[in-house]
């Protein structure tokens, strides 16, 4: 069923009077722009120009909620706790949330690691990265010395060790388990 410019316009012209946030009303009113068939698209010219208006009109709307920043005390109360399950994903996410504290990378580049491109060393880790985000084309190498606090090593080892007792020793470092305890 297409929707007409008109009805298209006075559905946004109805969140806006919700006093939405402008993300939130784009996030509405994007599906059903994409979801009509090719050519019956309404058009967006006047939703547009109402958004224009609205987010002039009402500074708040434009306001974006950000979560706090994870410091180094909420990730060791999280390593903690997951720790405290005894559970192989509790063991997955402490070794993850250690990482992922010291490698500062994106969500895709920790999950994308592989086995076969981790050091352990007592004191470190040396991360091999075949590109990122940022260096397209290009090899890395990165070091992430450890912390008494974290005990990345310590973590990451056992990891590894969960893993190869299943005989994985290669592949992506970070996983899904299935309630059996591997994949």
């Amino acid at each position: 069923m297409s929707c007409s410019a008109t009805t298209f316009t006075k559905y946004a012209a109805h969140l806006m009077s919700r006093e939405l946030k402008i993300s939130t009303i784009k996030n509405y009113m994007s599906p059903i722009r994409t979801a009509m068939p090719p050519g019956k698209e309404p058009d967006p010219s006047l939703y547009l120009r109402l958004l224009a208006t609205y987010q002039k009109q009402n500074k708040r709307a434009m306001r974006v909620t950000q979560a706090f920043p994870l410091t180094l005390l909420y990730i060791i109360a999280m390593i903690e706790k997951v720790e405290a399950s005894g559970r192989p994903t509790g063991l997955r996410d402490a070794a993850l949330f250690a990482f992922g504290y010291r490698f500062l990378g994106r969500s895709e580049e920790d999950v994308e690691c592989m086995i076969e491109d981790l050091t352990v060393l007592d004191d470190r880790v040396i991360a091999w990265l075949a590109e990122d985000k940022t260096h397209r084309d290009k090899t890395q190498t990165i070091v992430l010395k450890d912390r008494p606090d974290l005990k990345l090593g310590f973590r990451l080892r056992r990891w590894l060790e969960y893993l190869a007792g299943f005989g994985i020793t290669k592949g992506p470092v970070f996983r899904h388990l299935l309630t059996n305890g591997c994949r």
